[in-house]
């Protein structure tokens, strides 16, 4: 999704994520996560804390298949 050419582990750089979440799709698109049943956010958030970025990405691929989401992402992507 974003480069993180500072740490590969991850795939996008602390900036990027920033500039993401001040836009209007990241905004909607954190609100729809925090809206998503049970905790997923939540729960991915401390497996990234962990390092654990393969939970954290089991975690939210569900949600990433909403094709509202998907639209977000495609928009913020675009956005680079």
């Amino acid at each position: 999704m974003f480069s993180n050419a500072a740490n590969n582990s991850l795939p996008f750089s602390e900036a990027d994520l920033r500039r993401a979440l001040a836009s209007a799709e990241g905004r909607q698109l954190l609100a729809m996560l925090r809206n998503s049943s049970g905790d997923a956010l939540g729960l991915a958030t401390q497996a990234v804390r962990r390092g654990d970025y393969a939970s954290a990405q089991a975690i939210l691929e569900p949600l990433l298949r909403d094709p509202r989401v998907k639209k977000l992402m495609e928009q913020l992507q675009s956005q680079k």
